[in-house]
C-alpha cells in the first residue's frame, strides 16, 4: 500500500523470576500506532538523488489546480454543448415560403 506502519512494543517478562529466560518473555503494545506515507527518498539529508518518488503524491497546488479544472468543465461542455445546438437550429431553419403572402 506503499505506507510505512509503526508500532510500538516491550518486551516484558511474564513474572519477575522470567527476567532472564527469552522463551518466557511476551510482547506487549504500548505506544501509539502512526503511519508514514513516503513522497520522496534522497540520497542524502535533505538532498541528493532521488532514491525513491510515489506516483500517487500529488502536491496540494496540483490538486487545487485538478479540482478547479474538475469544476469548470461541465461549465465549458455546457457552453459548447448550448453552442453546438443553435448551429443546428440555424442550419435546420426551413426557407421563407414564398406562398406566405399570398394569403393574407
Amino acid at each position: 500500500d506503499g505506507k510505512v506502519w509503526f508500532r510500538h512494543y516491550q518486551i516484558s517478562p511474564e513474572t519477575q523470576a522470567d527476567n532472564s529466560d527469552p522463551e518466557r518473555q511476551q510482547l506487549t503494545e504500548i505506544g501509539p500506532r502512526f503511519v508514514l506515507e513516503p513522497i520522496r527518498m534522497l540520497a542524502g539529508s535533505f538532498c541528493g538523488q532521488t532514491l525513491y518518488a510515489s506516483d500517487a503524491y500529488m502536491s496540494p497546488t496540483a490538486l487545487r489546480v485538478h479540482a478547479r479544472n474538475m469544476l469548470k468543465n461541465p461549465y465549458i461542455a455546457k457552453k459548447k454543448s448550448a453552442e453546438k445546438r443553435m448551429k443546428t437550429i440555424i442550419k435546420n431553419m426551413a426557407p421563407e415560403d414564398p406562398t406566405e403572402e399570398a394569403f393574407v
